[in-house]
Order: structure tokens, then sequence, then C-alpha cells
């Protein structure tokens, strides 16, 4: 397929890796829109510095069927009133490389941070260089944390170490498909730190299983 950089930024095909995804990916990503737009018009004005975090970017455009929709990072990158900074991490590199290529068609990819890393391990990293910038501009910033994960990548550490940063917002999809294949497959220590506690085990009842199932 010919590469057309001028969509790299459009709900349209441009010969980049999409992710494939299913109708509800519409909601998801309906609902992130609404509220990164909401928060930006918001607060433009009222914070200095004001950051975006997405752990699992993904290639940056989603299809689903014959629709290719911006995706979570390009979303925030192409909003108005756009944030100060962005933190964007892949663990695909396949899927890095094809964000980088579209990020890079924006004006703002100056104010861009790419990483391919395990979202577990890139985290303190960035909490780190967050904190660091509060320090030298003597104020807090605002933050914004996607946290998407297809099933249950994510461990309750990572969430703590976005926790700590002062004013964080964290929006975070919970895979209950996720935790139904985990326990499903006898893989409890999964569930145990994406909890970041096996306490869940005195509740959990195996007909919740079922429950769950047709919640997804």
């Amino acid at each position: 397929m010919t590469i057309l950089p001028e969509k790299f930024l459009t709900d349209e095909p441009d010969g980049l890796p999409t992710r494939s995804s299913q109708e509800y990916v519409l909601y998801k990503l309906n609902a992130l829109k609404f509220y990164i737009t909401v928060t930006n018009t918001a607060m433009r004005n009222k914070w200095k510095e004001r950051y975006y975090i997405d752990l699992q970017a993904g290639p940056g455009k989603n299809s689903i069927g014959d629709k290719v929709l911006l995706g979570s990072p390009l979303l925030a990158l192409t909003a108005n009133h756009p944030a100060t900074h962005f933190w964007f991490n892949e663990y695909n590199a396949t899927n890095a490389r094809a964000l980088e290529q579209r990020v890079n068609a924006s004006n703002l990819n100056d104010h861009v941070d790419i990483s391919q890393a395990d979202a577990n391990q890139i985290v303190q990293q960035i909490a780190q260089e967050i904190r660091r910038r509060d320090r030298e501009n003597r104020e807090a910033s605002l933050n914004i944390a996607f946290l998407d994960p297809e099933g249950l990548e994510l461990h309750w550490e990572t969430i703590e170490h976005l926790a700590k940063v002062t004013k964080m917002d964290l929006i975070i999809n919970f895979s209950t498909g996720g935790i139904v294949r985990s326990i499903g497959r006898g893989n409890t220590q999964a569930v145990d730190q994406f909890f970041g506690t096996s306490d869940w085990r005195e509740i959990y009842r195996p007909e919740d299983k079922a429950e769950l199932i047709q919640t997804i």
C-alpha cells in the first residue's frame, strides 16, 4: 500500500499499520475524546504545563471493518488546545514505528516523547521526569494518563507510580475479559499483579466467571 503522509493525522487509511478493533472501541475513543476536549478547554489558561501519557499507545490509528479512526495518542495530539507535552509508549516495534511516523507529521512533534518498552517498566521514568519538570517550574503540572490494556498487562505498581504524581487524572480501561481469560487458564498470578493483592480470591466465586463473560 502506498504511504500517504498527508493523511497521517486524519481518520483515513494512510498506508501504515492500524490496530484492528471491534465496534465497542468507538465508545471508548469517543469517551476519551470528550474527556480530553472538556479538560483542554477548561484548563488551558489555568495550568502552565499540561501533560498527556499513553502507556499502550498502539500505532496511532484503529481500524473497524472498513473504517479507520484516530487512536488515543492522535486524538490527544490533534485535539483543540492540546497538552503541552506528550509521552507515548508502545511495546510492539512495528506499531511504535508507525506511531512515530504519524506523530512526525504534527507541528507538535517536538513536544512528544515516544518510547518502545514494557509499560510497567517505562512508567517510573515518565513519572520521575514529570516530577523533575514540576520542580523546575516550581508548580505542579496537570496530567492525564490513559491506560488501555488488552488484557492484564498492567501491574498495580504502574498505577501507583502514576497516582503518586501530583494532579494526575487516570483513565483506565478495565478489562473484564482479561480477568476471565487469566482465571480460566489458571494464571491467578496475573490477576494478583493487576489488582496488587490476592485478596480478590476471598470473594471470587466460580459462578462469577459466567457473569463476567456476559458483560464482555
